[in-house]
């Protein structure tokens, strides 16, 4: 059975994501329906990608649709720092990485790429570079980044 385009990007932005050198660390990505780790499982970095739960879509033409479909990508890591300094030695890279991986679903390369092979382009990449709740409730460095893929549909 055929996978929905969402999943397919999904896939796609996972193996893009594991390929080893691309990014300032190493990633070991995959895509869940959900995100549940227990804190101990947070003592290694996570890179999980989930597949939007809604599609969006709208005439653009009078022969094809504008589809959207939004990609998050979750980084989370458990953070053992007892100081200003230490807690920023640590997050820093990992807000870095963020940054890194939304510049690089956006560069030109990956968008034409991606176009060719699923079917979609990413068009735009928005970032939450933590989430100061969680670092201070559970000492967890959460960034979300979110993917906007475009996909050009026969009507």
């Amino acid at each position: 059975m055929p996978d929905a385009m969402t999943v397919e990007i999904a896939d796609d932005v996972v193996a893009r994501l594991n390929v080893p050198s691309a990014f300032s660390q190493v990633i070991a990505a995959e895509r869940a329906w959900t995100v549940l780790y227990e804190l101990e499982e947070l003592a290694d970095l996570k890179v999980t990608v989930v597949a939007s739960t809604a599609i969006t879509a709208e005439d653009a033409t009078r022969d094809e649709r504008a589809v959207s479909h939004e990609i998050q990508v979750g980084i989370q890591k458990r953070i053992h720092a007892q100081t200003v300094a230490e807690t920023n030695t640590l997050c820093d890279p990992l807000a870095y990485l963020a940054q890194e991986i939304g510049d690089h679903f956006v560069s030109e390369d990956v968008m034409e790429s991606m176009s060719a092979g699923v079917g979609a382009q990413c068009v735009s990449s928005s970032a939450v570079l933590c989430d100061p709740q969680m670092l201070r409730e559970k000492r967890v460095f959460l960034a979300i980044v979110t993917l906007d893929f475009l996909e050009w549909r026969a009507r």
